[in-house]
């Protein structure tokens, strides 16, 4: 389980389209990046920007060992759980966790 103390890492967690792209990930496990977007009924560069926004606070990894080619990217959660620190103070960290 990862504490999540950054109130940066929080806010990228407070987008609703990237938390619902998180728990699909942390349901279904490795899955490519098309086949994430078809499951979102998204276009595949809006969950491309998504996952780069997770991925720079090691929210989600690369598995590239499972790409067939150098096209196919494949990604899963790099965290198995998580919780966030309530004691994060000042009005936008009141207003971070709320949301």
């Amino acid at each position: 389980m990862r504490q999540i103390d950054d109130l940066d890492m929080l806010r990228v967690l407070t987008n609703r389209f990237r938390m619902k792209m998180f728990g699909l990930l942390f349901r279904i496990g490795p899955v490519t990046v098309s086949e994430l977007a078809r499951r979102m009924d998204a276009d595949p560069g809006q969950v491309s920007y998504h996952l780069r926004q997770l991925q720079r606070y090691d929210m989600i990894e690369d598995v590239p060992e499972l790409a067939r080619d150098s096209r196919e990217r494949w990604v899963r959660t790099a965290m198995r759980g998580w919780r966030f620190d309530t004691d994060l103070e000042g009005p936008d960290a009141e207003a971070v966790i709320r949301a």
